[in-house]
């Protein structure tokens, strides 16, 4: 009998673009948020319409409630549908954080969904935009991502990612 591996989020890094002339901690235009996972997913499950190595335009949310700000990803499109990305946490539960309570602030991104060397889906979302909105955090973040059970594999039936949360590997770094 062969043992299935079950889809799931395998890492989630962010790094920064030295050429945005932002200080490290700020997103800004040229950044990226990279999401693995165990295997190849089904682009269509991951964003409707999505074809791999296709950018799309989407929109990078950053909210925040209380607590640490949440990284998100939305279609900008009429009858678009959100993708099945899931949630990032970022990390900021000092004193300093992207957002402020209860604020979100949203800025233009492109996703791409790649496949790397050992059969893995990658999703790349890189920032296209700054927003002033969005401030600095100083010293160092770690990111939680949380999956979302709407991404399946490509797998016949496709099987829907597990939901477990992953946490940047690595010693906290000045994400972005």
């Amino acid at each position: 009998m062969a043992v299935t591996l079950t889809p799931a989020g395998l890492s989630i890094q962010s790094t920064g673009n030295p050429a945005d002339n932002k200080p490290d901690g700020a997103a800004g235009a040229g950044d990226t948020i990279v999401y693995t996972y165990n295997q190849v997913m089904a682009p269509g499950s991951i964003m409707k319409g999505l074809t791999l190595n296709v950018p799309v335009t989407v929109a990078a949310m950053f909210s925040r409630q209380t607590g640490a700000t949440s990284l998100t990803v939305q279609c900008t499109g009429f009858g678009c549908s959100n993708p099945n990305l899931g949630t990032v946490s970022l990390g900021d539960t000092g004193t300093s954080h992207y957002v402020g309570n209860f604020a979100t602030v949203g800025v233009s991104a492109t996703l791409v969904l790649t496949t790397n060397a050992t059969g893995q889906s990658v999703v790349t979302v890189t920032l296209t935009q700054t927003s002033t909105s969005i401030t600095a955090v100083p010293g160092t973040t770690t990111l939680t991502w949380t999956p979302s059970a709407g991404a399946t594999n490509a797998a016949t039936p496709p099987v829907a990612s597990a939901t477990t949360p992953v946490t940047e590997a690595g010693a906290p770094k000045a994400n972005f």
